[in-house]
């Protein structure tokens, strides 16, 4: 087998790992870039819907670390090395420019994360890193607290430095197979136990295929287990099976593991109290005393959702505004301030967006992102034991990671 050498080589062509790439080579460091598949950033390419929300503006490091729950004091030295406005200035320099919109969330102004992989494939090529694309590495071979040599198929790789920005399980079909985790617990490291987040959910119910295709925003979901134990806001979108969207996923981060048979409760004014909107919609049906009252709902119901509100209350949905009670009121009211439903299970990795666990965060250097059991090996991305809700926040997690990995690998 030939041998080839390099001061570092980065194993994984995703968001970390073309980061972590660039930032050595830009120290300096001889670096090779190993992905497993014939082109780089698969992945990168479907986050946001293909539009890549690419980060969060949050300007505040303690809060953006908070957003990833306990383990998020970990992220403040990358965080604070490598900022929601640095990724803005370090964009905008390689001539994509960016807009925010709700919520904090910045997405490339062409909508088009080809843009955005564009940039970083310049980047590293400009910065001078060696891309071996249909690089598969078998295994990692580790002596004496260090990584020896990294194995292909008719080759080895032997690098004083390597940075494992492997991803995690999550979206399967571009390319996550979970080997960064088999390496890093073979040369000694914990892994925490893996699950699928951020992913779609299947209902129970039937009639919800009927609302396949629509989009709601700006809605509330609880979930109910005895005593509600979870609530998010965002958007939802109803599939043939179920629902997606980010209010969902959020809602999956929070109780994947334990879903099955819990309750969802959906409301879709949440700006609005039972009392505000029983008066609204007293208002609504008396100016229209003359109308069928289903035909008076669509003024506030999306069309796809107006004939299941219908069913569900078992009303008679054909009487007029002014024969409409306040018992009909009540039980409209809760079918549109607690929708429910009832979960079947959430989905897998193979649709999940993130994947939760991994390299136990308690054995890397945070300031560096060096493993504190191998001598020369570090970490960047999803393959650590970091995930947050969406919004820009674990793609920012990447950027930052990788980015401090990189510097850190490439100083040496």
């Amino acid at each position: 087998m030939t041998e080839n050498f390099f001061d570092v080589a980065v194993i994984g062509g995703g968001a970390a790992g073309l980061m972590a790439s660039g930032f050595a080579a830009s120290a300096g460091a001889k670096t090779v870039l190993l992905e497993r598949g014939s082109s780089l950033g698969r992945k990168l390419l479907i986050t946001g819907g293909g539009r890549c929300n690419l980060t969060n503006n949050q300007t505040d490091i303690k809060k953006l670390t908070e957003v990833f729950g306990k383990e998020g004091r970990f992220l403040y030295s990358a965080f604070s090395s490598f900022s929601p406005a640095d990724t803005l200035k370090f964009f905008s320099e390689l001539g994509v420019a960016c807009a925010e919109e709700d919520a904090g969330r910045v997405f490339p102004d062409d909508d088009d994360a080809k843009s955005v992989l564009r940039a970083l494939t310049a980047f590293i090529r400009f910065s001078g890193v060696k891309i071996w694309t249909d690089a598969e590495v078998k295994r990692l071979e580790c002596a004496d607290g260090r990584v020896t040599g990294i194995i292909l198929e008719n080759s080895i790789i032997r690098a004083d430095r390597v940075v494992i920005a492997t991803g995690g399980l999550s979206y399967p079909a571009t390319g996550s197979k979970g080997d960064g985790y088999k390496w890093a617990e073979r040369c000694g490291h914990t892994i925490v136990p893996l699950r699928p987040v951020l992913t779609p959910v299947k209902l129970r119910e039937r009639w919800i295929a009927d609302l396949e295709g629509l989009s709601l925003r700006d809605v509330s979901l609880s979930a109910y287990s005895g005593k509600k134990i979870a609530e998010e806001r965002s958007d939802l979108l109803f599939t043939g099976d179920g629902m997606t969207g980010p209010v969902v996923y959020n809602i999956s981060r929070r109780i994947s593991g334990s879903e099955h048979g819990m309750r969802l409760l959906l409301d879709i004014f949440p700006d609005e109290t039972r009392e505000e909107l029983d008066k609204r919609l007293a208002e609504l049906f008396a100016s229209n005393d003359k109308k069928m009252m289903k035909t008076a709902l669509g003024a506030i119901l999306p069309p796809k959702l107006l004939p299941v509100v219908i069913k569900l209350s078992a009303l008679d949905g054909e009487i007029h505004g002014a024969k409409v009670s306040k018992v009909h009121r009540k039980v409209l009211l809760g079918l549109m301030k607690e929708l429910e439903t009832v979960i079947d299970s959430f989905h897998g990795f193979n649709k999940a967006t993130v994947t939760a666990g991994g390299v136990n965060l308690r054995e890397v250097d945070p300031k560096t992102m060096k493993s504190k059991i191998i001598e020369n090996l570090y970490f960047a991305g999803e393959v650590l034991d970091l995930d947050a809700p969406t919004g820009g926040y674990n793609l920012q997690m990447c950027w930052s990671t990788g980015a401090l990995a990189g510097k850190s690998a490439g100083a040496v």
